[in-house]
């Protein structure tokens, strides 16, 4: 799992800065196409947050200490 979640947040990070700048270049160019490829990549990595988010929650709702964050701040003695 842990894999999985590490890849789909590189995919959320790349596919943001790519939205980001083909949404920038595609309004001031007026190109179409690059601002449909802009939204296309900010929903891949709306998708891909989604994942990531999903994996963490059920990491934390099962007490899967193989992740930094859920060692850090979850207990097996925590209410």
């Amino acid at each position: 799992m842990v894999p999985l979640g590490q890849l789909s947040l590189l995919v959320a990070f790349i596919g943001t800065g790519f939205a980001a700048f083909a949404s920038i270049v595609g309004w001031i160019n007026d190109h179409r196409a690059v601002r449909t490829s802009g939204f296309i990549a900010a929903v891949a990595s709306l998708l891909a947050l989604s994942i990531t988010v999903g994996i963490l929650v059920f990491a934390l709702l099962t007490n899967d200490f193989r992740f930094a964050y859920v060692a850090s701040y979850s207990h097996r003695l925590l209410p």
